[in-house]
């Protein structure tokens, strides 16, 4: 049995002690009205006492105190209810790393891959760094991802996106989902990333390296898509980050990954496989491919 909150447990006490005043104000005023049916006379007067007086008061204090207690406990109620679904669209993994009962996708991240969003990035930045502005060096970068998905569920589930943040020096940067593998222009020309299955081949000519490389294979070709329960996705997506300095993009930050379903729930990606890389990743002309 899931553990009770806070605010439900105060919820049912203020509703225990709401009930009870209500209890108490029944009997008092049970009592008044009799005290009011036979008055209690003083010897040789036909004065009547003030008791019923008294006990008619008591009797409304009572429903008062049982009225505040009632709205009380209806307002912790709801709270507590929308705090629960809130808790149950976002916290969907425990923590120690394995999947949480209410997750519908099994991800598993085996790449993460920083590339710079412009032709020769590193020799730009050696001038700014001559020239005294080394931190004033920023630009976008593509963050590219190898990862694994499964719909653990038993219906048909709607990826509508990957996307995420990076924390850097206390600043958070969106990470926001690109279509295809666009890198940057060469002489007008558009470039792509793409995989290099031979890279320690240094024999090769450039132009055969060229003809060996490989279109990165999307996660999916669109999205929003459609999983089937059991059915597995593998491929790559494309991040983006808006300017931000190369240098602070090390491998000491955390990429905080979600997947996104069809409603907007967020479930983060946290499980990471090592394996083998299925060679490196490189850029070639479009219009080469």
């Amino acid at each position: 049995m899931a553990e009770k909150s806070k605010l439900t447990v105060a919820a049912e006490i203020a509703a225990i002690v709401g009930c009870c005043f209500c209890a108490i104000g029944v009997v008092i005023a049970w009592m008044a009205y009799w005290d009011s049916r036979k008055p209690i006379v003083i010897p040789n007067t036909a004065v009547t006492t003030g008791a019923t007086m008294l006990v008619s008061k008591v009797a409304v204090y009572c429903f008062m105190a049982t009225v505040a207690f009632t709205v009380t406990a209806s307002v912790l109620f709801f709270v507590a209810s929308r705090k629960r679904k809130k808790e149950s669209a976002s916290a969907r993994f425990d923590s120690s790393g394995s999947i949480a009962p209410l997750s519908i996708f099994d991800v598993e991240v085996y790449r993460i891959i920083r590339a710079t969003k412009l032709a020769f990035a590193s020799q730009t930045q050696n001038f700014f760094q001559v020239m005294g502005k080394g931190n004033d060096f920023k630009i976008d970068m593509d963050i590219l991802i190898e990862l694994y998905v499964v719909n653990i569920s038993p219906n048909t589930q709607y990826i509508k996106e990957i996307c995420g943040v990076v924390e850097v020096e206390g600043i958070e940067y969106p990470l926001v989902m690109q279509k295809g593998f666009s890198a940057f222009a060469l002489n007008d020309d558009p470039c792509e990333w793409c995989l290099d299955p031979t890279p320690q081949d240094a024999s090769d000519s450039f132009h055969s390296r060229q003809q060996k490389l490989e279109t990165l294979p999307p996660l999916a070709d669109s999205f929003p898509v459609a999983l089937e329960p059991k059915k597995p996705l593998e491929g790559w997506v494309r991040l983006l980050i808006s300017q931000i300095n190369p240098e602070k993009l090390d491998g000491t930050v955390n990429y905080n990954l979600t997947i996104k379903d069809s409603l907007g729930v967020a479930y983060p990606i946290i499980k990471a496989v090592k394996r083998d890389d299925r060679g490196e990743i490189a850029t070639r002309r479009v219009a080469t491919r």
